[in-house]
């Protein structure tokens, strides 16, 4: 019995690495396929500028006719999202300002964080901002 535990143990070792091996090569084939050329960074980082800029209208529009702790609420949501659109802004303009000669993996992956930071605190920040409007709607 126990050559036979050893082999299906040696198996199983076997089999989970041939699967380890399969997903990380899977990985590294979707990351290559995913990663945005150039252009495509720039009209990434372009259309979040462009739906910074929408919602801030939305804000400001808002701001000064509610309660005032929505407002404070309101008022806080506009000043972070305001200084988002200024680092987006700054990628724009690194990206606009790096040429073909200098335009490297670290140039790129610094560009490509900075979309996906900001695309993830834009998200939090409309999903505040929807919640508070929806909230007072609800109130009135």
């Amino acid at each position: 019995m126990k050559p036979f535990r050893k082999i299906l143990l040696t198996i199983f070792i076997l089999l989970g690495n041939l699967i380890g091996n399969q997903l990380n090569a899977a990985e590294l084939t979707a990351d290559t396929l995913i990663r945005p050329d150039r252009n495509q960074l720039g009209v990434q980082l372009l259309q979040l500028r462009d739906s910074m800029d929408i919602t801030l209208k939305k804000v400001e529009k808002n701001l000064g006719k509610n309660a005032p702790i929505v407002n404070q609420q309101l008022d806080k949501d506009f000043k972070a999202l305001t200084v988002y659109r200024i680092e987006i802004e700054r990628a724009i303009a690194k990206l606009a300002t790096t040429t073909e000669d200098s335009w490297n993996v670290d140039v790129q992956n610094n560009l490509i964080n900075i979309l996906n930071d900001k695309r993830n605190e834009y998200r939090r920040v409309l999903n505040d901002i929807e919640q508070i409007l929806v909230a007072k709607n609800y109130r009135s």
